[in-house]
């Protein structure tokens, strides 16, 4: 059986691969991931000026369900990237594996900029992080405004010419936020989503529209859900951290628990692109069979990054020996 997947012109073995974000960073890294069996490398992310990330309690792995972190974007920066990149090209030709970048700058002209030396240094696709810690005018993430959304791909897509992969966190509605809820309160799971961005319905099929009309190559459904306030066992917040002299108990939410929320919008959002703009699922991928729920709802692929922050890259030959194996016996 031929599990080879081609998006935006790249070929990938199969659709398991690894996330941004943990253990990506460095060649080390990306020599480990060329090692894997990941089916293609993604690096970052990169801002532009150099980030030693946040400081204290960042990040929180022991509860199955999730993860959260507010780890600030630690990476080398602009500077740090051209040294290192085209070594990592390389790395990723010799492994015959298509390697992307995850940049995320803090204004349009940034993402132009960053994108630029991502195409000069050689690698394959360039991934625009409009869902961390970027923030604007009112603190939103540049995703959830449609208008700096399309500013951003705009230029960046006018000035490179290697496919474009838009990556968004999840717009949850009152519905699913009442959900997730629910759900962490039967996992006896303490949490606060009182911070947590609200949108209309509507909001997810806007901007799925939006990407279509702007034929964007590639779409990456979601980043972590933001400001999640997660309580240890003993009451204590698993997130505590300064962000410019301010303190800060939320971060980002991923893992498991993500997983419905995630297909719910990869099913909205393959409705609405057109057949040859491609969707990278992250979110909860732990098991082949999570490959094949994602695929049902319309993805081309997948990304692992939790279970790699917990398994290390046996994580993905785990979950694509799962998947060969589910796919083979139907």
């Amino acid at each position: 059986m031929n599990y080879e997947r081609n998006i935006a012109g790249m070929k990938f073995a199969h659709p398991v691969m690894n996330g941004p974000g943990v253990n990506c960073k460095s060649l080390d890294e990306a020599v480990t991931l060329a090692e894997s069996l990941s089916s293609g490398i993604v690096v970052g992310a990169f801002t532009k000026m150099a980030r030693s990330g946040n400081p204290g309690d960042t990040a929180y792995f022991d509860i199955p369900e999730l993860s959260v972190n507010a780890l600030g974007m630690p990476n080398p920066g602009m500077a740090g990237l051209e040294a290192i990149l085209p070594k990592m090209v390389k790395i990723s030709r010799t492994a015959g594996k298509p390697i992307g970048v995850n940049i995320a700058g803090f204004s349009d002209i940034e993402f132009v900029e960053l994108a630029k030396l991502v195409e000069d240094c050689g690698a394959d696709w360039v991934e625009l992080n409009l869902s961390c810690p970027n923030v604007h005018d009112g603190n939103e993430l540049f995703c959830h405004s449609l208008g700096t959304t399309e500013k951003i791909v705009r230029g960046v897509m006018g000035n490179v010419s290697i496919p474009v992969d838009v990556k968004l966190s999840p717009f949850i509605d009152i519905g699913q936020k009442e959900d997730l809820e629910a759900s962490l309160r039967g996992l006896k799971i303490k949490a606060d989503l009182s911070e947590c961005n609200i949108f209309e319905s509507s909001y997810a099929y806007n901007m799925a529209e939006l990407l279509r009309d702007l034929n964007v190559n590639i779409v990456t459904l979601c980043n972590t859900l933001g400001n999640v306030l997660i309580f240890k066992e003993n009451g204590e917040p698993a997130i505590r951290t300064k962000v410019e002299d301010k303190q800060v108990l939320v971060g980002g939410m991923g893992g498991p628990i993500m997983k419905p929320i995630v297909i719910s919008f990869v099913s909205i959002f393959r409705r609405i692109l057109r057949p040859n703009q491609g969707i990278m699922a992250i979110g909860g991928v732990q098991r082949g069979l999570d490959v094949i729920e994602y695929e049902c709802a319309g993805a081309d692929m997948v990304q692992a990054s939790t279970v790699r922050a917990l398994r290390g890259e046996r994580a993905i030959e785990t979950i694509i020996t799962e998947y060969v194996s589910l796919k083979e016996s139907n």
